[in-house]
């Protein structure tokens, strides 16, 4: 995800009124920071009926804007290694570089942010001294216990 933040997508799937009488596949259709586009016509994505996030390789314009080589992904390897974090206390939402949010207890948004915070310290120690062992360290049992725990 870090490596290809900001190439993010939010999908947001409305079942069909009609879904009953009309089992047709619709078409996945996201939001970007810049404006809507449409999972390309040969990815597996295509016919995504979720809401969420996708990560995206790449975006290429034809008849519309398409998205090539997508993943969907939750909400924590965004918060963990997206952009900037803002807190909002009383609207209890955490922004992500001003455009992706996330519904949290501002408790929750806090502790996502020194996280944040605690692993960036922790990986520019590493680029310091690559000889560091990081394995037992407590913040990368965190995150690995953090990332097993996550809901489905």
């Amino acid at each position: 995800m870090a490596g290809l933040y900001p190439h993010l997508a939010e999908t947001k799937y409305t079942t069909p009124i009609d879904a009953a009488a009309n089992p047709t596949k619709s078409v996945c259709r996201a939001e970007t920071s810049q404006g809507p586009v449409t999972i390309h016509p040969s990815s597996v994505n295509r016919y995504l009926a979720t809401n969420g996030w996708l990560v995206y390789h790449e975006k290429v314009k034809l008849s519309r804007v398409y998205l090539r080589d997508s993943t969907l992904i939750s909400s924590y390897p965004i918060l963990l290694f997206g952009g900037d974090i803002t807190v909002q206390h009383m609207q209890q939402v955490i922004s992500v570089d001003g455009w992706i949010q996330f519904k949290a207890s501002a408790k929750t948004a806090v502790l996502f942010k020194e996280l944040r915070h605690l692993i960036n310290n922790l990986l520019y120690e590493k680029l310091q001294n690559p000889a560091l062992n990081i394995t037992d360290d407590k913040i990368i049992s965190m995150l690995v216990n953090l990332i097993q725990e996550e809901p489905s």
